[in-house]
């Protein structure tokens, strides 16, 4: 992935932007650069990021720098991939920093996933949807709000149509 690939998704209700980016990794490929340059500028701005890695593999530097990277303010899930995969002898000593254990392939740990996902966003168990509202969607649904109170008010001052569409 070289670009931010972007998804809008709804889980249990709740509206989530996933951005997919590009590994951040050193590499000498210019336009690899570029898209991890886009990467780490993406994660400055991110409410919340999953950081996922391969538990086969076990935590590595590499996981670890992109651990640091993440700024302290930005909410976390670190979520080990292939729990299918795991055998006995595989116990990683990071494992205790994995929010949850996950497999892509079979969902084993999908329910769990989701589960603290919504509770990261602040929408966990059964409540409002203003939770899962960022800052900019309450400034535009606010927007609107003061736009619906003018076309109330010109209406009651039996204005004609035109006005209201002004507001």
């Amino acid at each position: 992935t070289r670009d931010i690939l972007e998804s809008d998704i709804i889980i249990k209700g709740v509206p989530i932007k996933l951005l997919d980016t590009a590994g951040i990794r050193n590499t000498k490929d210019k336009v690899e650069i570029l898209g991890i340059k886009k990467s780490e500028e993406t994660l400055l701005y991110c409410e919340l990021i999953l950081l996922i890695y391969d538990l086969n593999l076990g935590w590595t530097k590499a996981d670890e720098d992109l651990l640091l990277k993440i700024p302290d303010n930005t909410e976390r899930l670190i979520v080990g991939n292939k729990i299918d995969c795991l055998n006995a002898n595989n116990n990683n000593y990071k494992d205790k920093l994995c929010d949850v254990k996950f497999s892509a392939l079979s969902g084993e740990g999908e329910e769990e996933l989701i589960n603290k996902l919504l509770h990261k966003c602040g929408a966990s168990g059964v409540e409002s949807l203003t939770v899962a509202l960022n800052n900019r969607q309450k400034d535009l649904a606010y927007l609107a709000s003061v736009s619906l109170e003018k076309v109330e008010e010109s209406a009651s001052n039996n204005l004609p149509w035109d006005f209201w569409t002004i507001d």
